[in-house]
């Protein structure tokens, strides 16, 4: 049997593993909308110059 103290470790150490993973998740999403917005100001300049030459 186990002892009602480790149950309730158990479902903290639960919570705050799926925190992290929505952490890491919402991480990811902003890294990947930096990495348009990069794209899209890369794509901005490179046409400003092209119309300039």
């Amino acid at each position: 049997m186990r002892e009602k103290g480790e149950e309730e470790i158990d479902s903290v150490v639960a919570e705050l593993l799926a925190v992290v993973r929505r952490g890491e998740r919402s991480d990811l999403k902003s890294e990947n909308s930096m990495k348009k917005l990069n794209v899209m100001a890369m794509e901005n300049r490179e046409g400003m110059l092209s119309e300039k030459a």
